[in-house]
């Protein structure tokens, strides 16, 4: 094809060949077949028209196809050409693009893809997504991402993958599904961003904001508290929320001890080094205290071999690094924030930074603090003294006085307890004391009955000796310090002497579980308030000994004056009382006797056939007249051998049921039906039978004389650790009037003294007296119909050696004695 410039030339180079090929043919026909010249002219005008024909045919035919192929090639190249920018573009692209078959591995990776994952063309073909896992989504998270796209639609979010080399890497991905003209997807096109720095400087930003937002939200909480302690928590509190640390502390340092002191701590777990505790300040703090230019602004600390005691408690409980940073407040060392970790560098530079800044707006407001309490406390004092001077001139009272002074001293300085002791000679005695109520009445009466003696007692012959006040700042290293005293919680200690006319007379002890909390400062707050005391003292001690001497005449005088007044009354109701038992022995004596003079001249003047009616009657009224005066005899005469009985294990059951049986037939003689309930198993009780026998005799005898008609009841049983007799009637009552009176010697009711049952008021009054010998209660009461009912609670013996039950043989349902 190269020699001839167009299909055309091939054309007629081919029929010429044709046709000098037919030539040949016809000629070798002629010569060797002897075909005549006609024939081969005609074969040749056939033949070269034929060929001339299918030359013709062909070559058309040959052109059209040639003409299609042309396009064919143009339109290839077009499409190759197309493709060709296609790919560059794609491949020169800075977004990774990849292509996934309908199973979702790659089939074609842009450069960018490799440079993004790490993995180059020939890694990615054939792979899938799970080469880039993170491991930071669960399954749920691909299955939602997979059924997205084979659904036909697009997806698109934020994935964190891992590179090849491990890194992990924010990308931002689109996913298109590639669908055919039938609607199914056939391949998949993953268009990546990587977007790991927009996402580091993003929560740079939002660290950045936190922060800002975090040292506002500080500052806010600590102008809202005042206290220092309270200040440091507020601040810890947040501190953890920008700073990832197993344990954080704020301390202050005090420049009049040398010791510091623990604001607020925050620890996982439990720690030993909690608010309140104090720590000796090493060389180097205390150096900085004296000049703050040599203060290094950030120690970062690595826990190996620790030295401080402070250290040694923190590596206890897992702190293998921290970092310290000092407060400094307008030039000044106030304290140190620390900040400890349970890994060696986890701290950052940023971290760092973080905790600086909190720092010096924690200095800021603790420094505040301490100036306004200064300036408070200073207020404080000069009030506290203003008033105990005010209070000391109002009052010679001694205890006033020490009260006075230990309410005033709390509003000037802090302690945990403190004590006034009076010094007479050698002797040292605690005559008042605060501070030990929290521990209990035991641990107060303990302290404040203390006493020394002050040659045995370094602290306090120190201050006798020297006339000058004693600071001991930790009692634990004071050699000589008495352990005897009952102030175990006492670490800081310090004692101001009080003078009276030059002479000590007494001691002022303030006491903290704090050690190294007095200082010099607080001494001279103390003198002031000592120096207000001594003439105080000295007035009360002089006004106390002439008011003991005035209230010794007048308690003599009240004493004398109430012991006559005592006796006067005594005889008054000793002559009440003789009174009333005269007039009613007497009306109790005058009706038989009246009855026994009137029969007797019935006797003498009445008529023959009632002599014997007359000498009956005369018989019972002379009966009735022994009966009452050997009452009064017996009666009077048994109480005044009560408290001489001898007492023995008692079963009140047995005593109860002999006690009914006497009675029985006094009862059935006047009409009445006595019944009694005896609880089976009622415990034994500690007593004298007799007299318990006459308790119940004289209830029974009384509930029979002022019954009219019904029923008496005797029931036994046991209340917790009583044993208890009670004996109902359906009689008259008790007037409410009588019911306070009515167990009193002689005593007998109004109404009952008018009538004519017999009596004298001494019964109820021995019963009383028995049950109380007893240890037992009496108590009478009305009941709701008629009647009354006395009720005897003795207590249940311990010292019997078994229970006694009552097990005499008669039925245990209610027997009833009737007359009928």
């Amino acid at each position: 094809m190269k020699y001839f410039k167009n299909l055309r030339q091939l054309k007629y180079f081919i029929i010429l060949c044709a046709v000098f090929s037919l030539v040949v043919l016809e000629i070798l026909y002629v010569l060797f077949l002897g075909h005549t010249m006609l024939f081969v002219a005609i074969d040749l005008v056939v033949g070269t028209v034929m060929i001339f024909l299918f030359a013709e045919i062909a070559f058309y035919f040959g052109e059209q196809l040639q003409n299609q192929l042309q396009r064919e090639i143009e339109d290839k190249k077009e499409i190759e050409e197309v493709l060709s920018l296609h790919s560059t573009a794609l491949e020169a692209a800075a977004n990774a693009v990849a292509i996934t078959d309908i199973n979702g591995r790659f089939i074609w990776v842009n450069s960018a893809f490799t440079k993004l994952t790490g993995y180059d063309f020939a890694e990615a073909v054939g792979q899938t997504h799970r080469i880039l896992k993170s491991g930071k989504y669960d399954d749920a998270f691909y299955a939602n991402l997979w059924q997205t796209v084979s659904s036909g639609r697009i997806w698109e979010g934020e994935v964190i993958n891992r590179h090849k080399n491990g890194r992990l890497y924010t990308e931002e991905q689109i996913i298109t599904p590639v669908i055919n003209g039938d609607g199914t997807v056939t391949n998949y096109i993953a268009i990546k961003h990587d977007i790991s720095e927009r996402k580091k400087s993003e929560a740079k930003m939002e660290q950045y904001a936190n922060r800002l937002h975090l040292i506002h939200t500080i500052d806010q909480a600590i102008l809202s508290k005042q206290a220092p302690d309270e200040i440091a928590r507020v601040v810890l509190d947040y501190v953890y929320q920008a700073v990832p640390c197993s344990r954080a502390s704020v301390s202050v340092l005090d420049e009049h001890t040398s010791q510091g002191t623990v604001l607020a701590v925050i620890q996982e777990g439990e720690t030993a080094v909690s608010p309140g505790y104090s720590f000796p300040m090493t060389e180097i703090e205390i150096r900085n205290l004296e000049a703050p230019e040599t203060i290094i602004p950030v120690e970062i600390i690595e826990i190996s071999n620790p030295q401080t005691n402070t250290g040694k408690q923190i590596q206890a409980e897992g702190v293998k690094a921290y970092i310290k940073i000092p407060l400094v407040a307008q030039g000044a060392l106030i304290g140190f924030f620390n900040l400890g970790a349970k890994e060696k560098n986890t701290f950052t530079d940023d971290h760092i930074a973080i905790a600086q800044e909190i720092a010096t707006s924690l200095a800021i407001a603790l420094q505040q603090s301490r100036l306004y309490q200064r300036e408070r406390n200073l207020r404080e004092q000069a009030e506290a003294l203003r008033e105990t001077g005010e209070a000391l001139n109002s009052t010679l009272d001694f205890d006033e006085i020490l009260q006075l002074l230990l309410v005033q001293v709390t509003r000037a300085i802090r302690y945990d307890s403190a004590h006034i002791i009076l010094i007479e000679g050698d002797d040292a005695n605690i005559c008042y004391t605060q501070g030990y109520e929290r521990y209990g009445q035991e641990i107060l009466k303990k302290v404040s009955s203390l006493s020394f003696k002050v040659s045995e007692t370094r602290n306090l012959k120190w201050i006798i000796d020297h006339q000058e006040p004693l600071i001991i700042p930790d009692v634990y290293q004071y050699e000589g310090w008495r352990k005897d005293k009952g102030i175990a919680q006492t670490r800081a200690w310090v004692g101001v002497p009080i003078f009276v006319n030059g002479v000590i007379s007494a001691l002022f002890a303030l006491s903290k579980q704090q050690p190294h909390y007095y200082h010099e400062g607080h001494v001279d707050t103390l003198r002031a308030f000592a120096s207000q005391v001594g003439l105080a003292l000295e007035n009360a001690r002089l006004y106390e000994e002439l008011r003991a001497y005035t209230e010794e005449l007048e308690d003599r005088v009240s004493s004398r004056t109430q012991a006559l007044a005592d006796a006067n009354e005594r005889l008054k109701e000793l002559d009440r009382l003789k009174t009333k038992f005269i007039s009613d022995v007497s009306h109790e004596l005058r009706t038989p006797i009246t009855n026994v003079t009137m029969y007797l001249d019935l006797l003498e003047r009445g008529y023959e056939e009632k002599r014997q009616h007359y000498m009956n009657v005369l018989k019972q009224e002379t009966k009735r007249l022994s009966q009452l005066i050997e009452d009064i005899f017996d009666e009077s005469q048994y109480t005044s051998h009560l408290r001489q009985a001898e007492y023995i294990p008692v079963d009140l059951n047995e005593i109860s049921y002999r006690t009914i049986k006497i009675y029985q037939a006094e009862a059935a003689q006047a009409g009445l039906i006595l019944t009694y309930d005896l609880e089976a198993k009622l415990p034994a009780i500690w007593g004298e039978p007799l007299q318990l026998a006459q308790v119940i005799s004289n209830l029974l005898r009384n509930a029979i004389s002022y019954t009219v008609a019904g029923e008496i009841c005797i029931t036994t049983q046991q209340e917790g650790n009583f044993a208890v007799i009670s004996v109902a009637d359906t009689g008259v009552g008790i007037a409410p009037e009588d019911l306070p009176h009515l167990f009193d010697r002689f005593y007998r009711g109004h109404n009952v003294s008018q009538s004519t049952i017999p009596g004298t008021g001494l019964g109820l009054g021995v019963v009383r007296e028995i049950i109380e010998l007893h240890g037992g209660i009496v108590k009478a009461s009305n009941n709701e119909n008629n009647g009354a009912t006395f009720k005897l609670m003795l207590p249940v013996s311990r010292r019997a050696e078994a229970s006694i039950f009552f097990e005499e043989s008669y039925d245990p349902a209610i027997e009833a004695v009737s007359p009928l």
